[in-house]
């Protein structure tokens, strides 16, 4: 546990950049760009948060529930793409609907 706290400490400018984005950006319909221009993150800083979260979250599934938590990053990094997986057998689904209208093999209720 203080190992977890020592760590979301050092990354705690990075959290908190997280959040004023979040907050100017989805919590508000009208976001100030100029407020925003302040907020330095990167995406290895966003990798490093999200491996954090993964870590503790690991850990609590296994010590509490006694099972292993798989990410999708995690897969990710195995070299399983299942996100590209999904979204590519998603695009031909819709491509053979759009093929069967087109054919005329499947007829929209009008």
């Amino acid at each position: 546990m203080k190992e977890w706290e020592n760590k979301i400490s050092l990354n705690s400018s990075h959290i908190n950049n997280i959040l004023k984005l979040r907050n100017k950006v989805y919590a508000h319909t009208d976001p100030k760009i100029d407020d925003l221009k302040n907020i330095e993150i990167s995406f290895k800083d966003i990798k490093q948060l999200i491996e954090l979260t993964e870590e503790i979250i690991k850990k609590i599934s296994l010590e509490i529930f006694s099972m292993d938590f798989l990410t999708i990053s995690s897969l990710e990094r195995k070299g399983f793409k299942i996100i590209k997986i999904l979204a590519k057998a998603k695009t031909e689904q819709i491509e053979s609907y759009i093929n069967k209208i087109y054919s005329g093999e499947y007829k929209l209720n009008s």
